[in-house]
């Protein structure tokens, strides 16, 4: 299978980001003849978040909620979600640097009424393996008070723009799918 291989990297991030803007066009890549690293940086933020009612119905039910049950599951609620059962280089807890740990701190808005905890800022080591019409591809990401570790991801082109239809932690098996209804859905390990 041959196809077009790009890669970024990033310097580490930064403390918690409380809000960020992004461009409109991040929940749908840029028109490319290619998925490349930049773009991936630019969609992560928007793929990866929460709507805002179902974060607040989070914070409302606190550790009475099992995310599982809930309508969506993000990549941003799928690392909240999952237990870590051995920490590795692929994916482990990363306290915040000033040794609290408030998830509030955690969750940047992003365009639409959204969450996440994936800032661009955050994302290291953009792989993109671009065939065609489909690309797959992973990075690494570091977020104190949160964690680091490995994402895998797999895109498609819809419309002549590429969006992220799949996230996949390797390190405890678990992964989200984008729904023809636009909700990400938890997915049992394959």
């Amino acid at each position: 299978m041959k196809g077009r291989r790009e890669a970024w990297s990033a310097g580490p991030c930064f403390a918690p980001i409380l809000a960020m803007t992004v461009a409109a066009a991040c929940a749908v890549g840029p028109t490319r003849t290619g998925l490349r690293a930049e773009d991936v940086r630019d969609l992560v933020p928007a793929a990866s978040a929460i709507r805002m009612e179902t974060l607040d119905e989070i914070v409302r039910l606190g550790a009475r909620v099992d995310p599982r049950r809930l309508p969506e599951m993000p990549l941003s609620l799928l690392l909240l979600s999952v237990r870590i059962d051995r920490e590795s280089e692929d994916l482990r807890s990363l306290p915040a640097a000033d040794g609290a740990e408030r998830e509030d701190d955690l969750w940047v808005v992003v365009p639409g009424g959204r969450a996440t905890v994936f800032p661009a800022e955050c994302l290291r080591e953009v792989e993109v393996l671009t065939n065609g019409d489909r690309a797959t591809g992973k990075f690494r990401f570091r977020r104190e008070g949160l964690g680091e570790g490995l994402v895998e991801f797999s895109a498609e082109r819809i419309d002549d723009r590429f969006r992220i239809v799949e996230f996949r932690l390797p390190a405890v098996g678990a992964t989200t799918r984008l729904g023809a209804d636009g909700l990400w859905r938890w997915s049992e390990r394959r």
